[in-house]
């Protein structure tokens, strides 16, 4: 080893110990929470997600979700994000987000058995699937 490999070891020892100290332990490992971007993102979506400020969301806020969801529902989340971004953005462009996260409770909430939950991708929401949640939405306001 030389000098510089020796310098690069020591540094992210020190880097490691350093990041532990100032961050809480999460499943991903430590992470600053607040201090990155992920963190900030996590808990300005939090936010949103709890005050129903559905209409605030961004794409990122959205698949995570539809990640959220799916996982509650027992599904397993397998879409690659380029994708689901893509869709998202297509879906905005006819539909308001309320309507999108209203169309991903009715996917994964309401018990409906017409789309199987596990094999259920972001870009296949379409106007059925609209028009399906509407008819839920009623149904429930009935009651």
């Amino acid at each position: 080893m030389n000098e510089l490999d020796d310098f690069m070891k020591d540094y992210n020892t020190m880097k490691i110990s350093r990041s532990r100290d100032q961050s809480e332990m999460t499943s991903v490992g430590y992470i600053p929470l607040g201090k990155t971007s992920y963190g900030s993102k996590l808990t300005m979506y939090e936010e949103k997600r709890d005050n129903e400020e559905y209409e605030h969301f961004i794409i990122s806020d959205l698949i995570t979700f539809y990640k959220e969801k799916s996982k509650e529902a027992g599904a397993e989340y397998k879409s690659p994000y380029k994708r689901d971004e893509n869709s998202f953005k297509k879906l905005i462009q006819t539909y308001t987000k309320r309507e999108i996260v209203e169309m991903i409770l009715w996917l994964f909430t309401s018990g409906q058995t017409v789309q199987d939950k596990e094999l259920f991708m972001p870009c296949w929401m379409n106007s059925n699937i609209y028009r399906r949640t509407q008819r839920w939405l009623k149904e429930n306001e009935k009651k």
